[in-house]
């Protein structure tokens, strides 16, 4: 009887043992991840301010006016409940 208790003891230990190894790993992919975006950000963010040193102020102000995030507006719909 005990050797029954021991083995599901051992499974469980494997079991909790595999499950964190797995959200390690899948919290080590998120942050490789991350971190690639970041690094492709700042490439992306050198090229272009290499860029803007070529251009005319005239030609560098329209690019920032241009590079602006969009607004976002929400919609609230009012539905009468019946």
């Amino acid at each position: 009887m005990w050797f029954v208790r021991k083995s599901r003891y051992k499974a469980a230990v494997e079991a909790q043992k595999k499950a964190e190894r797995t959200v390690a790993y899948q919290h080590q992919v998120i942050a490789d991840s991350a971190t690639a975006r970041t690094k492709e950000s700042l490439k992306t963010r050198l090229r272009l301010n290499k860029a803007l040193h070529l251009l005319t102020p005239a030609q560098r102000e329209e690019v920032m006016e241009d590079d602006e995030p969009p607004v976002r507006t929400l919609h609230l719909v009012a539905v009468p409940f019946c």
